[in-house]
């Protein structure tokens, strides 16, 4: 369902790497009328620690210069919504940033599943106190990528 925009006023530290696109691919749960050229993509939310983290991509359909973001809410109610800042970007990665998938194991780790379609779907663990990647970490390549393409990870825990 629709509960309004997380960001009324817009996403202005997007623009590069929406390059002030108008045209939004899947999600557009951050866009606003008074600013239709911040256009956000696949909003993954949990609540967790006390608090809703959200997750989000910024790109422009075709491109894998991709950022990866974070924005959290003690209420998860439209407007109420703090950006927290870009949590890794694909700018010179052989991966893309976008279609976030977080899961927290029971054990406390927190695993990123991300990427699409021009280099598969890759993993990061996270740092739980933050919410960012973990200091140290590198990406892990979880799946190939396929003639046709691969995206819209989600990791779920065997048994559940």
């Amino acid at each position: 369902f629709r509960n309004g925009s997380a960001f009324p006023n817009g996403l202005p530290w997007i623009r590069n790497y929406t390059a002030g696109t108008t045209r939004c691919n899947y999600a557009d749960f951050a866009r606003s009328k008074a600013t239709e050229t911040d256009c956000a993509w696949c909003p993954d939310s949990h609540y967790v620690n006390g608090q809703y983290y959200m997750y989000y991509a910024a790109s422009t359909l075709g491109s894998k210069v991709s950022g990866m973001f974070l924005a959290t809410s003690v209420t998860g109610r439209s407007g109420n919504w703090t950006n927290m800042g870009e949590v890794f970007n694909s700018k010179a990665a052989s991966f893309n940033a976008i279609d976030p998938s977080l899961m927290v194991d029971d054990d406390g780790t927190w695993y990123m599943s991300f990427g699409s379609w021009s280099s598969g779907i890759w993993q990061y663990i996270m740092d739980s106190s933050t919410g960012f990647v973990k200091q140290g970490e590198q990406p892990v390549h979880l799946a190939n990528n396929r003639p046709t393409g691969i995206e819209g990870s989600c990791l779920w825990k065997n048994g559940n």
